[in-house]
């Protein structure tokens, strides 16, 4: 029927609501194109293990630094939906993670808000950027956040 199946991996977990919304959109690609084949791996050492041995011709993946390394070798197209880690290894499709921040400080200024206060995990680029985004929203109308740090865990 098809001359050739396309194998695509999409590696990611299912606890971030922003990656419902990538999973439904590749659903609906998927409906336009019946001659590729998408399967789901959560990234969990007991399943990127199998990663080397899988026929795999690309990967949409929540890039973590557990298993960039495999990805890597792997030789195959990889597009990073993560804004984790600092360093990119793969072309990436993100939320503009600066914007969201301006968006969290522009709401709690309408709700009439006055007093202010961030946290963000130390070592993640998209909470740091989150950070920034509401420190600088609020900084635009003269209020100020206090700001914490959180260990993130990564090593």
């Amino acid at each position: 029927m098809y001359p050739h199946i396309r194998s695509v991996l999409l590696l990611m977990h299912t606890w971030a609501g922003y990656l419902q919304e990538v999973q439904m959109g590749v659903a609906q690609y998927m409906a336009q194109r019946p001659e590729w084949l998408f399967r789901r791996m959560h990234p969990i050492p007991q399943m990127t293990k199998h990663l080397r041995t899988m026929k795999l011709d690309g990967v949409i993946a929540y890039v973590e630094p557990d298993y960039v390394q495999l990805l890597r070798q792997m030789a195959i197209p990889v597009v990073d939906i993560s804004n984790w880690m600092p360093q990119q290894h793969f072309p990436r499709v993100v939320p503009d993670d600066l914007a969201v921040g301006h968006l969290a400080a522009r709401h709690y200024m309408d709700l009439g808000l006055k007093h202010f206060a961030v946290i963000a995990l130390q070592g993640v680029l998209f909470s740091g950027l989150r950070r920034d985004g509401f420190v600088q929203g609020l900084a635009k109308e003269g209020f100020a956040a206090e700001e914490f740090a959180e260990s993130s865990g990564l090593s």
